[in-house]
């Protein structure tokens, strides 16, 4: 359910689900 992992890592994708865009 990735929409645009920015660097593609479970590590930044768990920040953008919780509600913040980096």
């Amino acid at each position: 359910m990735r929409s645009a992992p920015l660097v593609g890592d479970n590590g930044n994708y768990s920040s953008m689900h919780l509600g913040g865009k980096l």
